[in-house]
């Protein structure tokens, strides 16, 4: 079976088929997503969730369609839809085949006959495109469903902005309500899960005809899927959504996962482009920490992610963008780390007594452990994170190097003589004998992930015996087969499983689960001290569950480790590009 291929009995199979989702968007922030099955099981689900009204936020435009052909004098019905206690039509009992990519297309079969349909993504405008086949013409129907809501609510009226066509059909006005559509991821994440939909109407064609919704005239077909579905132009911005169906572009998201996903793969122009929307909106020395697919002015509450841009600066010169570097890069890094030193927004500064970074205060949450509950982080790291002293120890070194390619000597000296400062301070701070690690925050005792960017960064800060240290401390407590948990389980604090209300989820969300993209550095780091590979199988298995091909944001911190959060995530997937990248770039 490949990726994007599932067999019959899976398919047939409600309970397995529901669960299995596909993704595809067109670039221009739209997206279509469900599931196998053909039922919709998160409000996030449609075919046609593209940017609408005032912002541009996301609104789901077409939830669903519902198919019947006309067979040996009798209508069958294709589709799927879940209401309480009972999944009707049962269009899935007669699904043959489904491929997640290059395109959605399900396959069925009727007393011999094989039924087809294609989606495909429309831009300019957004809009979505249906096409039926079969191996013998047959009567079609096609009853079409609308919404015009934020995808994060339920509940909408009966008006539409979509237009609607269909090759070759009569088009029957309908107006009726179908109460009680009921969602079940929603239900099992602890929010509201039933919602009614309204029947447009009713296209009577045959097979053969293709169906339209659009925001206006039909657009042009385009279609993306797998890696590419992260790469979006939003506001008119190109950038990188931190993952599906409900997150919007994020700064640090970006910066960590461009490396794998476009860097490595050669897509150095996109890379830069989207490097110039976060540089032009940078404020007193921070980049974005996310935009609002809203359209409300950017956060900038974040401690890391202007540093971790560095890094992903450095990826690019390595890839040949020295001129790039020089020029757009490095007068804004000096701008950001001159902002650093003398203190910027969110209480983030260079302490002048170490050198290191701190940043926050009780009330702030402002690393990629940002989870919060009644208004108060659940895993509080103001002060000085370990990662955002290895991230600024690793940018001084990177504008040392890139200052005296330039010839820029007294910013060489003045930057490598901090990172100089910053070392000394980092091991006398952070460096634990008795646990063989790398503590979290000064004062902590938890063991966690982070400490694996001070030896996986392009400079680390650590002599080799206490690298080798960290990483067998590091692979005894964190690592699993899809990546590295957040806390020790040996921690009384560790939770195993992310499931329950939202206030439970969010508690255990950086306290044990799993996250993949902390394969990558983990991975580089060993490679590079123990000169053997290490790696993680079990990623490359994913593509073909859950969402199919991609990899999900977070798993249990316990085996057998199921997927959860975000079906789709950036910096998962990136991690897995850049797994891929060691091996194929190791010796043979």
């Amino acid at each position: 079976m490949s990726k994007g291929q599932l067999s019959t009995d899976l398919l047939r199979d409600y309970v397995q088929s529901s669960r299995v989702e596909w993704l595809a968007t067109n670039g221009q922030g739209a997206y279509a997503m469900g599931t196998a099955a053909g039922a919709n099981t998160r409000r996030y689900h449609g075919l046609l969730v593209a940017p609408f009204g005032d912002g541009g936020e996301r609104h789901v435009l077409l939830p669903r369609v519902e198919e019947e052909v006309y067979i040996s004098g009798r209508w069958v019905e294709l589709g799927t839809c879940q209401y309480p206690g009972l999944a009707t039509p049962r269009g899935f009992e007669l699904l043959s085949n489904f491929w997640a990519t290059p395109e959605p297309l399900w396959t069925w079969t009727v007393e011999g006959v094989t039924i087809t349909k294609r989606v495909a993504l429309l831009e300019s405008p957004d809009g979505v495109q249906l096409t039926y086949d079969a191996s013998e013409a047959c009567p079609l129907r096609v009853r079409v469903f609308t919404a015009t809501r934020g995808y994060h609510s339920l509940g909408t009226g009966p008006d539409t902005p979509l237009e609607f066509a269909m090759t070759g059909a009569a088009w029957q006005s309908v107006g009726v309500w179908y109460h009680d559509i009921e969602y079940l991821e929603e239900l099992d994440r602890g929010f509201p899960f039933r919602e009614d939909l309204w029947c447009a109407g009713v296209f009577h064609g045959s097979t053969g005809a293709v169906f339209t919704a659009s925001l206006g005239a039909v657009g042009t077909a385009r279609t993306l899927s797998g890696a590419d579905v992260f790469l979006s132009r939003v506001n008119g911005r190109l950038t990188l959504m931190a993952g599906y169906p409900w997150f919007t572009d994020w700064g640090r998201d970006t910066f960590i996962a461009m490396p794998g996903l476009l860097i490595a793969t050669g897509r150095l122009v996109e890379a830069k482009q989207i490097f110039a929307g976060f540089l032009q909106h940078r404020s007193q020395g921070l980049l974005p920490n996310r935009f609002s697919d809203a359209g409300q002015e950017p956060e900038f509450n974040t401690a890391d992610a202007t540093l971790w841009a560095f890094e992903a600066a450095q990826h690019l010169w390595e890839a040949g963008e020295t001129e790039w570097v020089e020029s757009v890069f490095y007068p804004i890094g000096r701008e950001i780390i001159e902002w650093h030193e003398r203190g910027t927004l969110f209480q983030i500064g260079m302490d002048p007594a170490d050198g290191l970074l701190y940043c926050g205060n009780e009330q702030t949450q402002l690393t990629w452990m940002d989870a919060r509950s009644d208004g108060r982080p659940i895993t509080p790291r103001h002060g000085k994170p370990v990662e955002v002293n290895a991230l600024w120890y690793n940018a001084l070194r990177l504008m040392a190097g890139w200052a005296e390619r330039l010839g820029d000597d007294g910013r060489r000296m003045k930057y490598a003589g901090l990172a100089d400062w910053v070392g000394r301070s980092f091991v006398s701070t952070y460096w634990s004998d008795g646990g063989m690690c790398l503590l979290d925050c000064p004062g902590s005792s938890e063991i966690r992930p982070n400490q694996i960017l001070a030896v996986s960064l392009t400079h680390s800060l650590l002599e080799p015996a206490r690298r080798r240290e960290l990483l067998l401390t590091v692979r005894l407590h964190l690592v699993t087969p899809f990546g590295l948990r957040t806390l020790s389980p040996q921690d009384p604090a560790y939770q195993g499983r992310y499931q329950g209300s939202p206030a439970e989820r969010d508690a255990a969300y950086h306290q044990g689960t799993v996250w993949p993209w902390l394969a990558a550095p983990f991975a580089l780091a060993w490679e590079r001290e123990f000169c053997e590979p290490f790696a993680f199988p079990e990623l490359e298995s994913e593509l073909a569950r859950g969402c199919l091909s991609q990899i999900a944001e977070i798993y249990d911190g316990d085996p057998p480790h199921n997927p959860c959060g975000a079906p789709a995530q950036a910096w998962s997937m990136a991690a897995l590009l850049m797994l891929r990248t060691y091996q194929h770039s190791r010796p043979s």
